[in-house]
């Protein structure tokens, strides 16, 4: 639960900067507690969750420090655990999510998911993603994943078990027979985001995880300029 949890008044940080109360209003079920070198902090959860969804860098806002990859990892595990709890992870004031705020956390379970694996990623990037670009990026990624890598039905089971299920396939069409017939962005959206879910959630370890991100973002790189500029070896 991390040092500060049940004991507030031991953190470093007096407030906290989602509401500015102090960080005993902190509700229990958002504390997220760390040692950062030889100070212990804590904060609302949804805190870093907001940074993420703006694009900016995740790290502790009172001495610029980045978060750690093992820091990171157990924002991602704790998300989780309130994802699987029906929670929401990000702030709402009348106690509701929006059908746009529901999306929002899809979206970022998914980027957050990359960034536990040590991939700096944007969630911006996912939001300037126009029709054509999902169009470019599913079809990078299925020529990926079908021709250019390589892989025999073993490598592929490995990466993605159940890819060619008949319940759930990892593609569920070819390019071709989806980019001929002109589709609305929300669609796109929601095409392209299970997809990426698919690689990200079915790995069955952090090597294969790691291995699917790489493949993603090889085919984002390839379409979409900002995720080149960030990852130019891949592009």
């Amino acid at each position: 639960m991390g040092p500060c949890t049940f004991s507030p008044a031991l953190a470093e940080n007096e407030s906290d900067l989602l509401t500015l109360e102090t960080v005993s209003s902190i509700p229990l079920t958002y504390r997220f507690s760390y040692i950062d070198t030889n100070n212990a902090w804590i904060f609302d959860i949804r805190f870093f969750i907001q940074l993420l969804h703006h694009g900016s860098e995740l790290k502790n806002p009172f001495n610029q420090t980045p978060l750690t990859q093992s820091i990171i990892a157990l924002l991602q595990k704790r998300i989780e655990i309130l994802r699987g709890r029906g929670q929401p992870i990000i702030y709402v004031e009348d106690g509701e999510l929006s059908p746009e705020q529901i999306w929002n956390q899809k979206v970022l379970d998914i980027f957050l998911k990359m960034n536990s694996l040590g991939f700096p990623v944007n969630i911006i990037w996912f939001d300037l993603m126009t029709v054509l670009t999902h169009e470019r990026f599913y079809t990078r990624l299925y020529n990926l994943w079908t021709f250019h890598l390589e892989l025999s039905d073993e490598q592929k089971e490995l990466m993605v078990p159940g890819h060619n299920s008949g319940r759930a396939p990892l593609f569920r069409w070819i390019p071709e027979a989806i980019t001929a017939q002109p589709q609305e962005l929300k669609w796109w959206r929601k095409q392209t985001l299970t997809l990426m879910k698919a690689f990200l959630t079915r790995g069955q370890d952090t090597v294969t995880q790691n291995s699917n991100v790489l493949t993603i973002l090889t085919a984002l790189a390839a379409c979409h300029r900002y995720v080149a500029e960030a990852f130019p070896w891949l592009a």
